[in-house]
């Protein structure tokens, strides 16, 4: 967008800070029940899955890191998505299937009733 706009100004990425677990901190977490924290975990090793894939050049099977949140009774999945790293635009299930020719990212949200979490994981192209 701040290319589309002509916007004068740099947007500088900095690391997510985490738990010892792994899990985002955010505010929200919170509100989240001792159950629903960690529950929520399941995130963080989800994403995790499809950078290790990344890391050593595999595909990335993203339905079955959507299977593994889905299969977490507290947590309501809402999106599991992989995306260009500049750009945002979705990543094709067949750009899945082989190994990654550029940066992606990989974003995901899910409730954990009554909170929605939101988590995000940089997958480096295959060297």
């Amino acid at each position: 967008m701040r290319a589309d706009l002509d916007f004068d100004l740099e947007i500088r990425a900095v690391p997510l800070v985490r738990s010892p677990e792994g899990l985002a901190l955010s505010s929200r977490n919170t509100r989240l029940s001792p159950e629903a924290l960690e529950a929520a975990l399941v995130l963080h090793r989800s994403l995790g899955t499809l950078r290790r894939a990344a890391e050593e050049g595999r595909p990335l099977d993203v339905g079955a890191a959507r299977a593994m949140i889905e299969a977490e009774p507290l947590a309501g999945l809402d999106y599991l998505e992989v995306v260009d790293h500049a750009t945002l635009e979705p990543l094709t299930p067949e750009e899945w299937g082989r190994p990654l020719e550029r940066e992606a990212l990989a974003l995901v949200a899910a409730e954990f009733a009554p909170v929605r979490l939101i988590d995000n994981m940089v997958l480096p192209a295959s060297s």
